[in-house]
Protein backbone atom coordinates (compact mmCIF):
# COMPACT_ATOMS: atom_id res chain seq x y z
CA UNK A 1 0.00 0.00 0.00
CA UNK A 2 2.70 2.22 0.91
CA UNK A 3 4.59 1.77 -2.27
CA UNK A 4 1.29 2.02 -4.13
CA UNK A 5 1.00 5.52 -2.81
CA UNK A 6 4.46 6.48 -3.02
CA UNK A 7 4.44 5.81 -6.84
CA UNK A 8 1.20 7.70 -7.02
CA UNK A 9 2.47 10.79 -5.65
CA UNK A 10 5.45 10.37 -7.93
CA UNK A 11 3.16 9.95 -11.16
CA UNK A 12 1.37 13.34 -9.99
CA UNK A 13 4.20 15.26 -8.96
CA UNK A 14 6.00 14.02 -12.96
CA UNK A 15 2.68 15.10 -14.70
CA UNK A 16 2.78 18.83 -12.77
CA UNK A 17 6.83 19.21 -13.57
CA UNK A 18 5.87 18.48 -17.31
CA UNK A 19 3.30 20.94 -17.48
CA UNK A 20 5.24 23.39 -15.04
CA UNK A 21 8.62 22.73 -17.48
CA UNK A 22 6.24 23.14 -21.05
CA UNK A 23 5.86 27.13 -20.73
CA UNK A 24 8.57 28.43 -19.55
CA UNK A 25 10.51 26.22 -22.27
CA UNK A 26 8.02 25.79 -25.00
CA UNK A 27 5.83 28.77 -24.82
CA UNK A 28 5.98 31.39 -27.81
CA UNK A 29 9.20 29.78 -28.79
CA UNK A 30 8.67 30.54 -32.85
CA UNK A 31 7.34 34.09 -31.95
CA UNK A 32 10.43 35.81 -32.67
CA UNK A 33 12.00 36.06 -35.49
CA UNK A 34 15.80 34.38 -36.08
CA UNK A 35 18.46 35.81 -34.55
CA UNK A 36 21.05 37.28 -35.78
CA UNK A 37 24.65 35.43 -34.97
CA UNK A 38 24.46 31.97 -33.39
CA UNK A 39 21.33 31.44 -33.97
CA UNK A 40 21.57 32.42 -37.62
CA UNK A 41 24.49 30.84 -38.33
CA UNK A 42 23.84 27.26 -36.77
CA UNK A 43 20.30 27.30 -39.50
CA UNK A 44 22.84 28.70 -42.18
CA UNK A 45 24.84 25.45 -41.17
CA UNK A 46 22.51 23.11 -41.27
CA UNK A 47 20.89 24.68 -44.51
CA UNK A 48 24.40 23.71 -46.14
CA UNK A 49 24.68 20.62 -44.76
CA UNK A 50 21.36 19.33 -46.10
CA UNK A 51 22.13 20.21 -49.71
CA UNK A 52 25.83 19.47 -49.87
CA UNK A 53 25.46 16.03 -47.75
CA UNK A 54 28.71 16.56 -45.98
CA UNK A 55 27.98 15.70 -42.43
CA UNK A 56 31.65 16.33 -41.00
CA UNK A 57 32.63 19.32 -42.23
CA UNK A 58 30.35 22.29 -41.67
CA UNK A 59 30.11 24.84 -43.96
CA UNK A 60 28.80 28.68 -44.50
CA UNK A 61 28.72 30.91 -47.57
CA UNK A 62 30.05 27.63 -49.85
CA UNK A 63 33.25 27.22 -48.21
CA UNK A 64 33.95 24.76 -44.58
CA UNK A 65 33.33 27.22 -41.62
CA UNK A 66 36.05 28.15 -40.10
CA UNK A 67 35.26 30.37 -37.80
CA UNK A 68 32.20 28.79 -35.72
CA UNK A 69 34.52 25.84 -35.59
CA UNK A 70 32.28 23.34 -33.12
CA UNK A 71 31.72 20.46 -33.93
CA UNK A 72 28.54 19.11 -35.74
CA UNK A 73 26.32 17.37 -33.59
CA UNK A 74 24.02 20.88 -32.86
CA UNK A 75 23.77 21.29 -36.17
CA UNK A 76 23.07 17.25 -36.83
CA UNK A 77 19.96 18.20 -34.83
CA UNK A 78 18.53 21.18 -36.29
CA UNK A 79 18.94 19.04 -39.95
CA UNK A 80 17.00 16.46 -38.11
CA UNK A 81 14.29 18.31 -37.08
CA UNK A 82 14.72 20.72 -40.32
CA UNK A 83 13.80 17.49 -42.89
CA UNK A 84 10.72 17.18 -40.30
CA UNK A 85 9.04 19.95 -40.22
CA UNK A 86 10.43 22.20 -42.48
CA UNK A 87 12.69 25.01 -42.20
CA UNK A 88 11.89 27.20 -39.97
CA UNK A 89 12.23 28.93 -36.15
CA UNK A 90 10.46 26.10 -35.05
CA UNK A 91 12.81 23.70 -36.29
CA UNK A 92 15.75 25.73 -35.17
CA UNK A 93 14.82 26.03 -31.70
CA UNK A 94 13.26 22.81 -30.84
CA UNK A 95 16.46 21.09 -29.94
CA UNK A 96 17.27 23.76 -27.53
CA UNK A 97 13.93 23.29 -26.07
CA UNK A 98 13.97 19.54 -26.01
CA UNK A 99 17.05 19.50 -24.07
CA UNK A 100 15.86 21.26 -21.22
CA UNK A 101 12.85 19.43 -21.11
CA UNK A 102 14.87 15.94 -21.02
CA UNK A 103 17.20 17.60 -18.85
CA UNK A 104 14.62 18.38 -16.28
CA UNK A 105 12.99 15.03 -16.62
CA UNK A 106 16.46 13.59 -16.00
CA UNK A 107 17.01 15.43 -13.07
CA UNK A 108 13.46 14.53 -11.48
CA UNK A 109 13.82 10.88 -12.08
CA UNK A 110 17.44 10.44 -10.86
CA UNK A 111 16.78 12.59 -7.94
CA UNK A 112 14.02 10.82 -6.93
CA UNK A 113 15.75 7.33 -7.09
CA UNK A 114 18.56 8.73 -5.33
CA UNK A 115 17.07 10.65 -2.38
CA UNK A 116 13.77 8.20 -2.19
CA UNK A 117 11.72 11.15 -2.18
CA UNK A 118 10.09 12.60 -5.56
CA UNK A 119 9.44 16.32 -4.11
CA UNK A 120 13.45 17.40 -3.90
CA UNK A 121 14.02 16.29 -7.82
CA UNK A 122 10.46 18.46 -8.40
CA UNK A 123 12.09 21.23 -6.55
CA UNK A 124 15.59 21.24 -8.29
CA UNK A 125 13.49 21.58 -11.86
CA UNK A 126 11.38 24.00 -10.89
CA UNK A 127 14.20 26.30 -9.48
CA UNK A 128 15.85 25.39 -12.34
CA UNK A 129 13.31 26.91 -14.68
CA UNK A 130 12.73 30.01 -13.41
CA UNK A 131 16.18 31.06 -13.34
CA UNK A 132 16.44 34.04 -15.82
CA UNK A 133 19.83 32.69 -16.99
CA UNK A 134 18.40 29.76 -17.64
CA UNK A 135 15.04 29.92 -19.54
CA UNK A 136 16.82 32.77 -21.58
CA UNK A 137 17.61 33.85 -25.37
CA UNK A 138 21.35 32.20 -26.55
CA UNK A 139 20.23 29.26 -24.02
CA UNK A 140 17.00 27.30 -23.90
CA UNK A 141 15.02 29.78 -25.99
CA UNK A 142 17.00 29.95 -29.04
CA UNK A 143 18.49 27.34 -31.61
CA UNK A 144 21.85 27.48 -30.20
CA UNK A 145 24.91 25.28 -28.44
CA UNK A 146 24.34 25.62 -24.92
CA UNK A 147 20.50 24.03 -23.78
CA UNK A 148 22.02 21.02 -25.44
CA UNK A 149 25.55 21.28 -24.02
CA UNK A 150 24.01 21.85 -20.67
CA UNK A 151 21.69 18.72 -20.89
CA UNK A 152 25.12 16.52 -21.93
CA UNK A 153 27.06 17.83 -19.49
CA UNK A 154 25.11 18.09 -16.24
CA UNK A 155 23.94 14.39 -17.08
CA UNK A 156 27.23 13.17 -17.61
CA UNK A 157 28.19 14.94 -14.18
CA UNK A 158 25.49 13.13 -12.22
CA UNK A 159 26.83 10.26 -13.16
CA UNK A 160 29.96 10.80 -11.77
CA UNK A 161 28.65 12.24 -8.51
CA UNK A 162 26.52 8.56 -8.67
CA UNK A 163 29.58 6.96 -9.53
CA UNK A 164 31.24 7.87 -6.06
CA UNK A 165 28.17 7.01 -4.42
CA UNK A 166 27.46 3.35 -5.81
CA UNK A 167 28.70 0.47 -3.49
CA UNK A 168 28.92 -2.11 -5.97
CA UNK A 169 31.53 -2.56 -9.10
CA UNK A 170 28.79 -3.15 -11.35
CA UNK A 171 26.75 -0.32 -10.48
CA UNK A 172 29.75 2.15 -10.33
CA UNK A 173 31.16 0.65 -13.65
CA UNK A 174 27.70 1.62 -15.65
CA UNK A 175 27.71 5.39 -13.63
CA UNK A 176 31.37 5.82 -14.98
CA UNK A 177 31.63 4.56 -18.41
CA UNK A 178 27.95 6.62 -18.70
CA UNK A 179 29.96 9.69 -17.90
CA UNK A 180 32.55 9.46 -20.59
CA UNK A 181 29.54 8.86 -23.43
CA UNK A 182 27.95 11.62 -22.21
CA UNK A 183 31.24 13.66 -21.74
CA UNK A 184 31.75 12.92 -25.23
CA UNK A 185 28.26 13.97 -26.20
CA UNK A 186 29.07 17.17 -24.55
CA UNK A 187 32.30 17.61 -26.68
CA UNK A 188 30.65 16.60 -29.78
CA UNK A 189 27.78 19.90 -29.05
CA UNK A 190 30.38 22.75 -28.20
CA UNK A 191 34.29 21.59 -28.13
CA UNK A 192 35.98 22.23 -24.85
CA UNK A 193 33.42 24.53 -23.48
CA UNK A 194 32.03 20.97 -21.24
CA UNK A 195 35.51 20.43 -20.03
CA UNK A 196 35.62 23.43 -18.28
CA UNK A 197 34.07 21.58 -15.51
CA UNK A 198 36.61 18.63 -15.52
CA UNK A 199 38.62 20.84 -12.68
CA UNK A 200 35.45 20.51 -10.21
CA UNK A 201 34.67 16.99 -11.14
CA UNK A 202 38.17 16.03 -10.33
CA UNK A 203 38.03 17.94 -7.12
CA UNK A 204 35.16 16.22 -5.60
CA UNK A 205 36.29 13.08 -6.62
CA UNK A 206 39.30 13.06 -4.98
CA UNK A 207 37.77 14.66 -1.55
CA UNK A 208 35.54 11.62 -1.98
CA UNK A 209 38.79 9.36 -2.32
CA UNK A 210 36.94 7.71 -4.94
CA UNK A 211 40.15 8.29 -7.68
CA UNK A 212 42.34 4.95 -6.97
CA UNK A 213 38.71 3.31 -6.89
CA UNK A 214 37.92 4.36 -10.41
CA UNK A 215 41.19 3.62 -11.98
CA UNK A 216 41.23 0.39 -10.84
CA UNK A 217 37.67 -0.04 -13.00
CA UNK A 218 38.00 -1.40 -16.32
CA UNK A 219 34.84 1.04 -17.13
CA UNK A 220 37.02 3.99 -16.49
CA UNK A 221 39.94 2.97 -19.18
CA UNK A 222 36.60 1.71 -21.78
CA UNK A 223 35.20 5.05 -21.35
CA UNK A 224 38.43 7.30 -21.80
CA UNK A 225 38.93 5.11 -25.56
CA UNK A 226 35.47 5.93 -25.96
CA UNK A 227 35.69 9.63 -25.10
CA UNK A 228 39.29 10.01 -27.00
CA UNK A 229 38.15 8.13 -29.99
CA UNK A 230 34.83 10.11 -30.57
CA UNK A 231 35.68 13.38 -29.39
CA UNK A 232 39.66 14.26 -30.21
CA UNK A 233 39.09 12.07 -32.71
CA UNK A 234 36.70 14.19 -34.26
CA UNK A 235 39.13 17.15 -34.65
CA UNK A 236 41.78 14.83 -36.15
CA UNK A 237 39.46 13.37 -38.48
CA UNK A 238 38.16 16.67 -39.81
CA UNK A 239 41.97 17.50 -40.31
CA UNK A 240 42.35 15.04 -42.40
CA UNK A 241 39.77 16.87 -44.61
CA UNK A 242 39.88 20.05 -43.79
CA UNK A 243 43.20 21.28 -43.44
CA UNK A 244 43.64 24.02 -40.97
CA UNK A 245 40.64 23.18 -38.61
CA UNK A 246 43.25 22.69 -35.77
CA UNK A 247 44.71 26.16 -36.19
CA UNK A 248 41.37 27.67 -36.59
CA UNK A 249 39.97 25.69 -33.40
CA UNK A 250 42.74 27.26 -31.53
CA UNK A 251 42.17 30.78 -32.19
CA UNK A 252 38.34 30.94 -32.20
CA UNK A 253 38.07 28.37 -28.49
CA UNK A 254 41.12 28.66 -26.65
CA UNK A 255 44.10 31.32 -27.38
CA UNK A 256 41.22 33.38 -29.07
CA UNK A 257 38.41 33.27 -26.56
CA UNK A 258 40.34 32.26 -23.21
CA UNK A 259 43.55 33.69 -23.27
CA UNK A 260 42.76 36.86 -25.12
CA UNK A 261 39.44 38.96 -25.31
CA UNK A 262 37.65 38.30 -28.48
CA UNK A 263 35.34 40.41 -30.41
CA UNK A 264 35.01 43.04 -28.02
CA UNK A 265 33.37 40.71 -25.58
CA UNK A 266 35.13 41.43 -22.03
CA UNK A 267 34.47 42.36 -18.52
CA UNK A 268 35.80 42.06 -15.18
CA UNK A 269 36.66 39.53 -12.92
CA UNK A 270 33.20 39.55 -11.23
CA UNK A 271 31.88 40.07 -14.18
CA UNK A 272 29.30 36.74 -13.78
CA UNK A 273 29.00 37.15 -10.40
CA UNK A 274 27.65 40.58 -11.07
CA UNK A 275 25.06 38.89 -13.93
CA UNK A 276 24.03 36.12 -11.54
CA UNK A 277 22.98 38.76 -8.78
CA UNK A 278 21.62 41.24 -10.67
CA UNK A 279 19.11 39.45 -13.14
CA UNK A 280 20.10 35.81 -13.72
CA UNK A 281 19.50 34.71 -10.50
CA UNK A 282 17.55 37.52 -8.79
CA UNK A 283 14.84 35.43 -7.73
CA UNK A 284 17.16 33.54 -5.10
CA UNK A 285 20.16 34.94 -4.60
CA UNK A 286 19.81 36.31 -1.64
CA UNK A 287 18.63 32.83 -0.27
CA UNK A 288 21.56 31.01 -1.64
CA UNK A 289 23.91 31.16 0.97
CA UNK A 290 21.32 30.24 3.37
CA UNK A 291 21.05 26.94 1.43
CA UNK A 292 24.61 26.62 0.66
CA UNK A 293 25.05 26.32 4.74
CA UNK A 294 22.06 24.76 5.76
CA UNK A 295 22.74 22.01 3.16
CA UNK A 296 26.73 21.76 3.96
CA UNK A 297 26.29 21.83 8.07
CA UNK A 298 22.73 21.15 8.84
CA UNK A 299 22.08 18.50 6.73
CA UNK A 300 23.25 14.69 7.17
CA UNK A 301 22.13 12.53 4.49
CA UNK A 302 22.18 12.35 0.41
CA UNK A 303 21.59 15.67 -0.19
CA UNK A 304 23.96 16.81 1.85
CA UNK A 305 26.78 15.08 -0.61
CA UNK A 306 24.95 16.57 -3.66
CA UNK A 307 25.10 19.60 -2.08
CA UNK A 308 28.74 19.68 -1.41
CA UNK A 309 29.58 17.93 -5.46
CA UNK A 310 27.27 21.13 -6.65
CA UNK A 311 29.04 23.37 -4.94
CA UNK A 312 32.62 21.95 -5.87
CA UNK A 313 31.69 21.54 -9.22
CA UNK A 314 29.78 25.09 -10.08
CA UNK A 315 32.86 26.97 -8.04
CA UNK A 316 35.63 25.58 -10.08
CA UNK A 317 33.37 26.20 -13.42
CA UNK A 318 32.70 29.69 -12.09
CA UNK A 319 36.28 30.33 -11.12
CA UNK A 320 37.29 28.84 -14.66
CA UNK A 321 34.67 31.31 -16.81
CA UNK A 322 35.93 34.33 -14.71
CA UNK A 323 40.00 34.16 -15.54
CA UNK A 324 38.59 34.15 -19.24
CA UNK A 325 39.45 36.62 -21.09
CA UNK A 326 36.32 37.10 -23.66
CA UNK A 327 33.32 36.88 -21.52
CA UNK A 328 29.58 36.62 -22.53
CA UNK A 329 26.72 36.31 -20.06
CA UNK A 330 25.52 32.73 -21.42
CA UNK A 331 28.92 31.29 -20.83
CA UNK A 332 27.67 30.96 -17.03
CA UNK A 333 24.47 29.03 -18.34
CA UNK A 334 26.13 25.41 -16.94
CA UNK A 335 26.09 26.78 -13.79
CA UNK A 336 22.02 27.12 -13.01
CA UNK A 337 21.89 22.98 -12.84
CA UNK A 338 24.56 23.06 -9.96
CA UNK A 339 22.76 26.00 -8.42
CA UNK A 340 19.38 24.64 -8.72
CA UNK A 341 20.39 21.89 -6.89
CA UNK A 342 21.53 24.02 -3.88
CA UNK A 343 19.35 26.23 -4.11
CA UNK A 344 16.45 23.58 -3.88
CA UNK A 345 17.57 21.89 -0.97
CA UNK A 346 16.45 24.91 1.28
CA UNK A 347 12.90 24.73 0.18
CA UNK A 348 13.11 20.46 0.47
CA UNK A 349 14.08 21.42 4.25
CA UNK A 350 11.21 24.12 4.89
CA UNK A 351 9.05 21.39 3.33
CA UNK A 352 10.23 19.04 5.69
CA UNK A 353 10.19 20.72 8.27
CA UNK A 354 6.48 22.23 7.55
CA UNK A 355 5.07 18.84 7.43
CA UNK A 356 6.39 17.75 10.44
CA UNK A 357 4.96 20.57 11.96
CA UNK A 358 1.78 19.93 10.28
CA UNK A 359 1.91 15.93 10.98
CA UNK A 360 1.09 16.66 14.80
CA UNK A 361 -1.62 17.88 14.37
CA UNK A 362 -3.28 16.14 11.12
CA UNK A 363 -2.38 12.37 9.00
CA UNK A 364 0.80 12.48 7.32
CA UNK A 365 -0.95 12.98 3.44
CA UNK A 366 -2.50 15.60 4.51
CA UNK A 367 0.19 17.58 6.35
CA UNK A 368 2.27 16.81 2.91
CA UNK A 369 0.06 18.57 0.65
CA UNK A 370 0.21 21.65 3.02
CA UNK A 371 3.65 22.31 3.23
CA UNK A 372 4.05 21.34 -0.39
CA UNK A 373 1.35 24.12 -1.14
CA UNK A 374 3.60 26.73 0.91
CA UNK A 375 6.67 25.88 -0.66
CA UNK A 376 4.53 26.50 -4.59
CA UNK A 377 2.97 29.33 -3.63
CA UNK A 378 6.57 30.86 -2.36
CA UNK A 379 8.14 29.55 -5.79
CA UNK A 380 4.82 31.04 -7.74
CA UNK A 381 6.50 34.59 -8.10
CA UNK A 382 9.48 33.60 -9.85
CA UNK A 383 7.68 31.06 -11.53
CA UNK A 384 5.51 33.89 -12.97
CA UNK A 385 8.19 36.57 -13.86
CA UNK A 386 9.68 33.63 -16.05
CA UNK A 387 6.29 33.38 -17.97
CA UNK A 388 5.47 37.52 -18.35
CA UNK A 389 9.37 37.33 -20.05
CA UNK A 390 8.37 34.42 -22.69
CA UNK A 391 4.87 35.50 -23.17
CA UNK A 392 6.11 37.98 -25.84
CA UNK A 393 9.90 37.79 -26.04
CA UNK A 394 12.52 39.92 -27.44
CA UNK A 395 15.76 39.87 -28.27
CA UNK A 396 18.99 41.32 -27.34
CA UNK A 397 18.82 45.30 -27.65
CA UNK A 398 21.27 45.45 -30.15
CA UNK A 399 19.74 43.55 -32.95
CA UNK A 400 16.18 44.68 -32.01
CA UNK A 401 15.94 47.03 -35.12
CA UNK A 402 17.20 44.76 -37.39
CA UNK A 403 15.11 41.89 -35.97
CA UNK A 404 11.80 43.80 -36.71
CA UNK A 405 12.45 44.57 -40.28
CA UNK A 406 12.55 40.29 -40.22
CA UNK A 407 9.63 39.82 -38.93
CA UNK A 408 8.69 40.55 -42.17
CA UNK A 409 9.77 37.73 -43.57
CA UNK A 410 8.57 35.86 -40.88
CA UNK A 411 5.17 36.95 -41.46
CA UNK A 412 5.42 36.08 -45.00
CA UNK A 413 6.63 32.75 -44.03
CA UNK A 414 3.54 32.33 -41.62
CA UNK A 415 0.98 33.55 -44.29
CA UNK A 416 0.65 36.44 -42.56
CA UNK A 417 2.09 38.94 -45.37
CA UNK A 418 2.54 38.72 -49.10
CA UNK A 419 6.36 38.69 -50.45
CA UNK A 420 5.93 42.20 -52.19
CA UNK A 421 9.24 41.77 -54.17
CA UNK A 422 11.49 38.75 -55.44
CA UNK A 423 14.56 40.88 -54.53
CA UNK A 424 15.94 42.37 -50.81
CA UNK A 425 19.30 44.94 -51.26
CA UNK A 426 21.44 45.05 -48.22
CA UNK A 427 24.96 46.47 -47.35
CA UNK A 428 27.52 43.96 -47.45
CA UNK A 429 30.50 46.68 -46.22
CA UNK A 430 28.77 46.70 -43.14
CA UNK A 431 28.83 43.09 -41.87
CA UNK A 432 29.79 39.91 -43.54
CA UNK A 433 28.73 37.57 -40.91
CA UNK A 434 25.67 38.03 -39.32
CA UNK A 435 22.33 39.45 -41.52
CA UNK A 436 23.60 37.32 -44.66
CA UNK A 437 22.98 34.39 -42.25
CA UNK A 438 19.69 35.43 -41.16
CA UNK A 439 18.65 36.37 -44.64
CA UNK A 440 19.74 32.92 -45.89
CA UNK A 441 17.67 31.45 -43.13
CA UNK A 442 14.64 33.13 -44.88
CA UNK A 443 15.68 32.33 -48.02
CA UNK A 444 15.63 28.33 -47.29
CA UNK A 445 12.20 28.63 -45.81
CA UNK A 446 10.66 30.86 -48.56
CA UNK A 447 12.04 28.36 -51.39
CA UNK A 448 10.77 25.60 -49.25
CA UNK A 449 7.39 27.33 -49.58
CA UNK A 450 7.48 28.03 -53.10
CA UNK A 451 8.42 31.39 -53.05
CA UNK A 452 11.50 33.15 -54.39
CA UNK A 453 14.12 35.94 -52.88
CA UNK A 454 17.19 36.85 -53.88
CA UNK A 455 19.44 37.91 -51.55
CA UNK A 456 21.73 40.88 -53.56
CA UNK A 457 24.52 43.54 -52.49
CA UNK A 458 24.12 47.30 -54.44
CA UNK A 459 26.53 46.08 -57.32
CA UNK A 460 23.79 43.05 -58.15
CA UNK A 461 21.12 45.99 -58.81
CA UNK A 462 19.79 46.18 -62.29
CA UNK A 463 17.34 49.04 -63.96
CA UNK A 464 13.88 48.65 -63.24
CA UNK A 465 14.24 46.20 -60.47
CA UNK A 466 11.67 46.06 -57.45
CA UNK A 467 13.35 46.08 -54.39
CA UNK A 468 12.99 45.57 -50.38
CA UNK A 469 15.13 47.73 -48.85
CA UNK A 470 16.17 47.96 -44.97
CA UNK A 471 16.69 51.64 -43.71
CA UNK A 472 20.18 51.98 -44.39
CA UNK A 473 21.19 55.37 -45.62
CA UNK A 474 24.20 53.87 -46.47
CA UNK A 475 22.62 51.58 -49.11
CA UNK A 476 20.25 54.56 -50.27
CA UNK A 477 23.13 57.05 -51.11
CA UNK A 478 24.83 53.73 -53.08
CA UNK A 479 21.81 53.44 -55.14
CA UNK A 480 21.25 56.72 -55.39
CA UNK A 481 24.90 57.29 -57.35
CA UNK A 482 23.54 54.65 -60.15
CA UNK A 483 19.73 55.13 -60.15
CA UNK A 484 16.65 57.21 -59.73
CA UNK A 485 15.02 55.45 -56.92
CA UNK A 486 11.03 55.51 -56.80
CA UNK A 487 9.64 55.05 -53.19
CA UNK A 488 6.55 52.63 -53.92
CA UNK A 489 5.60 51.38 -50.31
CA UNK A 490 6.64 52.23 -46.65
CA UNK A 491 6.28 49.53 -44.49
CA UNK A 492 6.18 51.37 -41.21
CA UNK A 493 5.40 48.22 -38.90
CA UNK A 494 9.13 46.40 -40.06
CA UNK A 495 11.12 49.37 -41.05
CA UNK A 496 11.14 48.27 -44.67
CA UNK A 497 10.74 50.26 -47.89
CA UNK A 498 9.01 48.98 -51.11
CA UNK A 499 11.10 50.97 -53.99
CA UNK A 500 11.74 50.57 -58.00
CA UNK A 501 14.78 52.06 -59.22
CA UNK A 502 15.85 53.49 -62.53
CA UNK A 503 19.16 53.81 -64.19
CA UNK A 504 20.38 57.44 -64.24
CA UNK A 505 20.79 58.83 -67.69
CA UNK A 506 25.30 58.96 -67.89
Amino acid sequence: MVDLLNRYRAAVLFIALVFLVYFPVFLHLDYMPIRMWDESILGANAIEMGHNHNYLVTYFGGSPEMSNTKPPLMIWCILFFTRLLGFSELSLRLPSALAALILCIFLFQVLRRYTGNPFYGFLVVVVLVTCQGYIRNHVTRTGEYDSLLIMFSTIAAIHLFLATEAETNPERSKHLFLFFVLLTLAVLTKGVAPLMLAPGLLVYVLFRRKAMLFLKSKAFYTGLFFFIFFGPGYYFLRETVNPGYLQAVWSNELGGRFMAVNEGHEGPWYFYFSEIISWQFVSYYLLFPVALLTGIFLTRDKIQRLVVFAFITGSFFLLFISLSGTKLSHYDAPLFPYIAIITASLFYRLFSGIRSWVGRYYKILSAGIVAAAIILAMLAKPYADVLAKVYFPKGDWWEEGFSTSCTFFQDVAKGRERLLASKLVYNTTANLYGPPAVFNDYKEELTEKGMTLSIDSVGQINDNDTLLMFEDADVRRKLERRFTIQNIQRLEQYHLDLVRVKLKNE
